[in-house]
């Protein structure tokens, strides 16, 4: 199972990757957005801050990022990890979002539709990291 930590703001996953409780910056890590920022802000001050739809390639790693009804939804690949943080269930039926070893989400709509689709891999509800 992937390696996520519980943090005051956050979650820290893989030692590399954050996702926020809320759209925080968490600058010395790639952090996932939770919803659309800026178009290209990437590339402005948040290097590090995922925060648009489209295909990503930051220290190693292949992020591709789809959008539903402005939540963010991430498939990520990078040298020791492939995993997908869902929010929304219509991603599901993606090619991308079939062969990962790890689903991460944050409720239970999500969790209900990985079962119903029968995946292999690990299903982590962020809510049950403490």
């Amino acid at each position: 199972m992937i390696k996520i930590e519980k943090q005051t703001n956050g979650y820290l996953i893989a030692d590399k990757f954050f996702i926020p409780e809320w759209n925080e910056t968490k600058t010395d890590k790639i952090t996932l957005s939770l919803t659309i920022g800026e178009a290209m802000s990437y590339e402005k001050d948040h290097k590090k801050t995922i925060n648009f739809p489209g295909n990503y390639e930051i220290e190693g790693s292949n992020i591709i990022v789809f959008d539903t009804n402005w939540s963010l939804n991430f498939f990520v690949k990078d040298e020791e990890e492939t995993f997908a943080f869902i929010q929304n269930p219509s991603v599901l039926e993606k090619e991308e979002f079939g062969a990962i070893a790890n689903r991460i989400y944050r409720e239970d709509n999500i969790h209900e539709a990985l079962l119903k689709m029968e995946f292999d891999g690990d299903k982590i509800n962020l809510a049950d990291i403490k």
